[in-house]
């Protein structure tokens, strides 16, 4: 009898040592789990360096602040603000849905009123720094990188018929049906010192900047412009978002000048595996 209790007691302390081992591994499991998604989170909404080209016209135009923040517990974007235009806006959308974050979009509407904010029609206007305002009632200065903002430039409809078309892949091109004698004096890109790597501009079948200028331009003819925005990567490219502005300078027989600007699209994607690298260093960039 002592002996059966002796077996049955032992096999009793056996199976709580299984049990309190295996709650210990439990415990060290969560320990982990929870010290993981702890390192994955944000300690306040983070935003990329921006380059950005937007051209204010008789109309609408959009621009969009793109930001990271997280889906759990922390700070949350409310609303921004761009003081030099006295523009404050709450119109976000989610764009993409990572493990622990989702990125969005803050969307702005500019129209002709908005002329009056820029010192000179003929001068572009640099934004580098926004307000953010977040949801527990505090708010910020951000440094944004470079907003550029200008007047649509003089342009006459009888110069060209254009049109044109883009792809979901940042490739688009324009096209330019001359319906008089023209020169084309010069072509300029925005931000090119930034993005020369990540935007390509392409005009009778060769980069725009090795097309010898003033190029004469007869009736008739068609002037081709063909680009491409590639996706920026996080170790080449750091941590950024972008749209490209061109400005296309002719001149006329009676000396006249004409600008055209041509827009692209806002370009920003990053991987699930680069998220997590954004996070762990914080939102900075290469």
């Amino acid at each position: 009898m002592k002996y059966k209790e002796l077996i049955h007691s032992s096999q009793k302390r056996k199976t709580t040592f299984i049990g309190l081992g295996l709650l210990f591994i439990l415990l060290i499991l969560w320990a982990g789990n929870i010290g993981y998604y702890n390192s994955m989170q944000l300690k306040k909404p983070i935003f990329p360096t921006h380059y950005l080209t937007t051209t204010i016209f008789k109309g609408t135009n959009w621009m969009e602040i793109d930001y990271f923040e997280n889906k759990g517990p922390g700070k949350k974007v409310e609303s921004i603000s761009i003081e030099e235009f006295k523009k404050e806006s709450y119109a976000k959308r989610e764009k993409t849905s990572y493990k622990y974050q989702s990125a969005y979009q803050m969307h702005f509407e500019f129209t002709e009123k908005d002329l009056e904010y820029l010192p000179d029609q003929n001068k572009e206007l640099i934004v580098n720094t926004i307000t953010v305002n977040y949801d527990d009632g505090t708010s910020e200065q951000v440094p944004i990188g470079e907003l550029i903002f200008r007047a649509d430039p003089e342009k006459s409809q009888d110069l060209a018929l254009i049109h044109g078309g883009s792809s979901s892949d940042g490739s688009g091109y324009e096209v330019f049906e001359m319906n008089s004698d023209a020169v084309l004096e010069k072509i300029e890109l925005s931000h090119t010192d930034k993005l020369k790597d990540l935007f390509q501009l392409r005009v009778y079948g060769k980069p725009y900047d090795q097309v010898t200028y003033p190029k004469q331009i007869k009736k008739g003819d068609s002037i081709y412009f063909q680009y491409a925005s590639i996706e920026p990567r996080l170790a080449k490219d750091g941590f950024i978002s972008y749209s490209v502005g061109i400005l296309v300078h002719f001149r006329l027989p009676d000396g006249s000048k004409i600008v055209y600007d041509l827009l692209t699209s806002n370009h920003f994607y990053y991987s699930s595996d680069e998220m997590k690298t954004i996070v762990r260093d914080g939102g900075a960039g290469k």
